[in-house]
């Protein structure tokens, strides 16, 4: 039986939310009888922010003043048992296994988005919610000629981050800052996995926040998730209000 508070989801916050359904999830997946948990599940589903798995691709990228357009989203697909092509979204990180996650980037969106990505698109059949979890298992899609984690050397390797007194030389684009599998690696729950990413395009470095929990700020001023910004050479990044960044470019 679906949870009293299920009922009044308008009050709840997305945290309240994200736990309701996965507490509803484990109970379908144990479950035979499965359609009591299927309506309170959509139900929540349609006024949560999910985290959907996408490739980020800036071959047509373009640099508009301090914002970065036409950037590409290539969202992963995978097969059910019934070889059915499903779009996968998870209700949390702990839901992602670092081996996917460490193949795309990880973005967090209101769920109408899912819907309206598996509407517009004739090779999808259907969403799946936390797809890896061993009650649910699902074949992933093979991908014979993968794009992922492409290494694009700038035209000049001059861009140096300096961290507690550490330099890090930055040749390799997206370059990643998170807590764990990203090119700077901060071991702390401050820290969103993927936090921020940084990019080069036409000439400029840029920067990112990856829609993380406790935001990164560009010389004090906090930047918008998703929204790029250029970076020039004195730079301070801060992330999560605690790590420091100095940027250095040879401009």
């Amino acid at each position: 039986m679906a949870s009293r508070r299920s009922e009044n989801i308008s009050e709840m916050s997305n945290f309240e939310i994200i736990k309701e359904m996965e507490d509803l999830l484990k109970k379908y997946n144990r479950k035979t009888d499965k359609a009591i948990y299927k309506k309170s599940i959509v139900k929540l589903l349609q006024s949560a922010e999910v985290i959907l798995a996408a490739d980020v691709d800036f071959k047509k990228a373009q640099t508009d003043g301090e914002f970065l357009e036409k950037v590409i989203l290539k969202t992963d697909v995978v097969k059910d048992s019934e070889r059915k092509r499903m779009l996968p979204i998870f209700t949390s990180f702990d839901q992602i296994p670092d081996d996917y996650a460490e193949h795309f980037s990880l973005i967090r969106v209101q769920s109408r988005v899912c819907y309206n990505l598996m509407n517009e698109r004739d090779d999808i059949d259907g969403l799946v919610i936390n797809p890896f979890t061993k009650s649910m298992p699902l074949i992933k899609k093979v991908d014979d000629n993968p794009i992922r984690k492409t290494e694009v050397k700038a035209e000049i390797d001059d861009f140096v981050l300096v961290h507690n007194g550490e330099r890090y030389v930055v040749n390799k684009w997206p370059f990643t800052i998170g807590r764990v599998g990203t090119d700077i690696e901060i071991n702390e729950s401050y820290i969103s996995k993927i936090h921020t990413i940084l990019v080069y395009k036409d000439g400029k470095y840029i920067i990112a926040d990856n829609d993380s929990t406790n935001g990164t700020k560009v010389n004090g001023i906090l930047l918008k998730p998703k929204v790029p910004v250029v970076l020039h050479s004195g730079y301070k990044i801060l992330i999560a209000d605690e790590e420091e960044f100095e940027v250095y470019i040879n401009e």
